[in-house]
């Protein structure tokens, strides 16, 4: 085990933290969370991570220099999260909200990428 490890948030306290925020998060779900970050790294490359880690979140983008413990345990570990559906089952539109927002944060290198028979492209441009 890390510090991050030691240092990060449950889901639960994650979900509330991005709930309870007043600059509002691209994502306020986990699954949704999941379905950006999912994004951020498989996409087209960002110059500086900051630049949708801060939008994600609802935070400056000095946070990481100057935020606090809280703001900083925020980033400290993310696994895949998927939402379920009341009677049971994978409901995947949130993961596909926040796959979306970050499509959104960087659309003209993801124009060339988008193929509306892939499931995942498909169901996160109909969303």
């Amino acid at each position: 085990m890390s510090a991050l490890d030691d240092m990060a948030l449950s889901d639960e306290a994650l979900e509330a933290w991005m709930a309870a925020r007043t600059n509002r998060p691209l994502v306020r779900t986990m699954s949704a969370l999941d379905g950006f970050l999912t994004a951020a790294v498989t996409g087209p490359r960002f110059a500086d991570p900051q630049d949708w880690m801060c939008p994600l979140m609802g935070l400056p983008r000095d946070v990481l220099a100057k935020g606090s413990a809280i703001d900083h345990t925020v980033f400290a570990s993310v696994e895949p999260r998927f939402a379920t559906k009341p009677s049971g089952g994978i409901e995947p539109r949130p993961w596909c909200q926040g796959f979306y927002a970050a499509m959104n944060l960087n659309i003209k290198s993801w124009k060339r990428l988008l193929d509306l028979n892939n499931p995942i492209t498909a169901c996160c441009c109909r969303s």
